[in-house]
């Protein structure tokens, strides 16, 4: 049972076996006004460290005491081919889940930055796909695309995509515009849109994945 223990740098609440019961949190048999943000308790389950980041009585969030993002790519060029191609820029697996909590939705933000330049009127697009589970890559899903027309110019794109399951709650199928709690497949690739021609460029200088 999580007990409130205090420290130098933050209060330690001990361990819990799910993190559907860290302090405070709505259902958490554990309710205690003496909860501060910045608070962190283990989860067994979950094989994870919390962080408190709103201490209400009943609503409490909490968010993963981790790295909370993933990177596809730092840098790469695309170059538009005589057919259109689509070029992945990494798959890597991202848990949503570990960074959600039962109290209420949650963002994960999908960014770029580029520069691309054009012979005509054209995109770069920059997609994101859903794999599915670990294990074999399922068939693509694509959940959210980055895109701007901009040719020449430093472009910062971004998209906040909502979890759609809080953590104990069971993952649905995944849909345009959702991020499935829980563990999944994710590919970043990037494509030219609108009017490609042959030699226009796509620079790369960082494409992730994070929560926020």
């Amino acid at each position: 049972m999580a007990t409130k223990s205090p420290s130098q740098f933050h209060n330690s609440w001990g361990s819990v076996v799910d993190a559907t019961e860290l302090p405070n949190v709505a259902g958490a048999v554990i309710q205690d006004a003496a909860l501060e943000a910045g608070d962190v308790c283990f989860s067994t389950l979950q094989e994870s460290l919390y962080q408190c980041v709103d201490p209400t009585l009943g609503a409490a969030v909490w968010r993963h005491f981790e790295p909370n993002y993933i990177e596809f790519r730092s840098t790469y060029l695309y170059t538009e081919m005589a057919l259109p191609t689509i070029d992945t820029l990494g798959i890597r697996i991202f848990d949503a889940s570990r960074f959600s909590t039962p109290s209420g939705a949650q963002g994960v933000v999908f960014r770029a930055r580029l520069m691309a330049v054009f012979a005509a009127a054209a995109t770069a697009d920059v997609n994101l796909y859903d794999r599915g589970v670990p294990g074999a890559p399922a068939a693509p899903i694509l959940v959210a695309q980055l895109s701007t027309g901009v040719s020449g110019a430093i472009e910062d794109l971004a998209v906040t995509i909502p979890v759609v399951a809080p953590l104990g709650a069971p993952p649905p199928p995944p849909g345009l515009g959702e991020i499935v709690s829980g563990p999944r497949i994710y590919e970043a690739a990037v494509t030219e849109g609108g009017v490609p021609t042959p030699g226009d460029t796509i620079q790369i200088y960082g494409v992730e994945l994070a929560f926020e």
